[in-house]
């Protein structure tokens, strides 16, 4: 499953070259509504920061994809916690951009698919040291972006890893380069 992952990155990336319209996005938001289970056990996840770069080539009139990475501060769950365990996560995923009214300017739906590093470490000595598992990413939403660059979009994304998975809804405000 990973080989298939890095291989549509690479493809992503690859592809983009052929493409003369490009933009980076870059963002910032806040994680709401965090909830991570594991060996038949889940955990709430307090409130936390994401950032993303995106860099996307148009396929067609409503269409982009391209190759992106984010990565989640570290966070606290909000349940019992008496071993302060922190939870961050790394990912990197093709995105997927679609604009499909013409007469909604502005508005896209997006989806995104790659390898996500999650990253399970303790605040205490001793007890768990620091472990880091990687899985299958995904995230699915909608935006919408001014006519200056700047943009807002939210985001449900879910992390897998070895018996478990941590789910999140992403609310973001970012910037758009045209390259």
């Amino acid at each position: 499953m990973k080989k298939l992952v890095l291989a549509a990155l690479a493809v992503a990336v690859l592809a983009g070259t052929s493409f003369a319209a490009a933009d980076l996005k870059v963002k910032v938001g806040g994680d709401f509504l965090g909830k991570s289970s594991a060996g038949g056990a889940s955990a709430d996840l307090n409130t936390g920061i994401t950032a993303a770069a995106e860099f996307l080539f148009a396929v067609s009139d409503g269409v982009k994809v391209g190759p992106a990475v984010s990565y989640g501060l570290a966070r606290e769950f909000s349940d019992n916690n008496p071993a302060q365990f922190q939870y961050s996560y790394l990912s990197t995923y093709a995105t997927v951009e679609v604009a499909p009214f013409e007469k909604v300017k502005g508005l896209f739906f997006k989806g995104n698919i790659g390898l996500g590093i999650t990253d399970l470490s303790s605040g205490l000595a001793g007890v768990i040291g620091s472990t880091s598992e990687s899985g299958l990413y995904f995230g699915i939403g909608a935006g919408y972006e001014l006519a200056n660059g700047i943009f807002f979009d939210a985001l449900y994304g879910s992390h897998g890893f070895e018996g478990g998975s941590s789910s999140k809804i992403t609310v973001s405000a970012g910037y758009k380069f045209a390259l």
